[in-house]
């Protein structure tokens, strides 16, 4: 991974002990601040970015939620100054369940987190990667379970 040295970047989905985890951490590691969010297991990904030596930000943000969303980015502008990377990471899958198993409320749910986490968590942070000259959004696939 190329230096990310003075970058903030942000990751949806990163708590815990899976992609996001380890996002944040080769993010940290490659020399930029990380701010994550997630809704649970903060602390796991906290240590992890601390015991390299990086700033970090973790708070508990459920995507799906727009108003959440607002003020995590928000508080990370607040705190660093600004966003340069956003790495929309955060998804959910409902599991071996067939098609005609879900109900209308699943499928609203997956539609909230998958799909409008990722433009509302854009929308937000765009306007703040756009004032950087090496901003950066990624989109990585919403079904990781």
């Amino acid at each position: 991974m190329e230096s990310f040295k003075n970058k903030i970047a942000v990751v949806t989905g990163g708590g815990g002990d899976g992609i996001g985890n380890a996002l944040c951490v080769a993010l940290a590691k490659a020399g930029a601040t990380v701010a994550f969010c997630d809704i649970a297991r903060l602390e796991e990904t906290t240590g992890a970015v601390e015991a390299i030596g990086a700033r970090c930000y973790g708070a508990e943000v459920d995507i799906g939620d727009r108003e959440a969303v607002s003020g995590f980015i928000y508080d990370v502008v607040a705190r660093f100054g600004g966003i340069d990377i956003l790495i929309n990471n955060a998804g959910i899958a409902l599991g071996d369940q067939g098609f005609e198993e879900l109900s209308i409320e699943d499928f609203e749910r997956i539609t909230r987190i998958n799909y409008w986490g990722v433009v509302h968590t854009t929308l937000l942070a765009h306007p703040h990667i756009m004032k950087s000259r090496a901003g950066a959004i990624v989109n990585l696939s919403s079904s990781q379970g």
